[in-house]
């Protein structure tokens, strides 16, 4: 196994029961590489990390599976969304392939965020982040997932996320009127077969969690380049909301919530792991 300290981190299983489940943090990175062009200040570069979330699933190597959390920021290459999604007004010369931007470039949170960098880029060095720091990521999963199907003929990737508390609210379904705690989101089935969401969801509700189902995240590109169910390649993200675990205001982990909300996460896959 490798891990590359500029990219990520891999930690492999402690126990000797090994599970076919991998978990991977894209978003728990604050690293932004010195040879590029930009120096944000931490202020430019924290509101996109999804803070903490690398160490509320520190447990994941106790139980036998494997845990890969990003180092660099996603406000320098986001991991989580597809190479095209960028609009050609951020560069200074034609980018060499079609673009397709979302809504989430609109936003200026697409591939990269020019908005926070406040400049054009140069093509090229977006190319060397696709190859320096997202083309690795991706493979460091892919090889996971190879492995856990090769050893298991089957496998679980788990997305994880966090997201401020004044966004967890229920955007299709409007008849749900509470903030959401957990969003388990498989993009409508198409990355993992729906009964495990459906398991994991009730889980999460058997313990008194508020969980919502692919609302208001349907899920982005790490579980649609690594989700495959017809190939017992199953791959979900899961939002938690960041009140249940931290002061937002102050970014601090609030040390009792955080405990409680590791161990529950701790049983709940232990028992997803059971019935899957």
């Amino acid at each position: 196994m490798h891990s590359d300290k500029r990219i990520y981190h891999l930690i492999p299983p402690k126990s000797e029961e090994n599970l076919p489940l991998l978990f991977e943090s894209p978003h728990s990175g604050t690293f932004h590489p010195e040879d590029g062009d930009e120096h944000i200040p931490s202020g430019k570069v924290f509101p996109g990390v999804d803070r903490f979330v690398d160490q509320l699933f520190a447990f994941v190597p106790d139980i036998g599976a494997s845990l890969i959390h990003a180092h660099f920021t996603r406000c320098y290459i986001d991991p989580n969304r597809a190479l095209d999604d960028m609009r050609p007004e951020w560069f200074n010369a034609p980018w060499p392939a079609p673009l397709s931007p979302t809504e989430k470039s609109e936003h200026g949170i697409g591939l990269i965020w020019p908005k926070q960098c406040g400049i054009t880029h140069e093509p090229d060095d977006i190319q060397s982040r696709i190859d320096g720091y997202y083309r690795p990521y991706h493979q460091a999963i892919q090889n996971e997932i190879d492995a856990l199907h090769k050893r298991h003929g089957r496998s679980l990737h788990i997305s994880c996320h966090s997201a401020p508390d004044k966004i967890m609210v229920p955007q299709i379904n409007p008849r749900v009127n509470y903030k959401a705690d957990i969003v388990i989101s498989d993009q409508f089935g198409h990355t993992a077969d729906a009964a495990i969401g459906k398991k994991l969801r009730k889980l999460f509700e058997e313990l008194g969690y508020k969980a919502l189902s692919n609302d208001p995240f349907q899920g982005d590109e790490l579980i649609r380049a690594h989700g495959s169910p017809q190939n017992k390649r199953h791959s979900i993200q899961i939002e938690i909301n960041r009140r249940l675990y931290m002061d937002e205001q102050k970014i601090k982990i609030h040390d009792k919530r955080f405990a409680k909300l590791q161990n529950d996460l701790r049983d709940i896959f232990i028992s997803l792991h059971r019935q899957i």
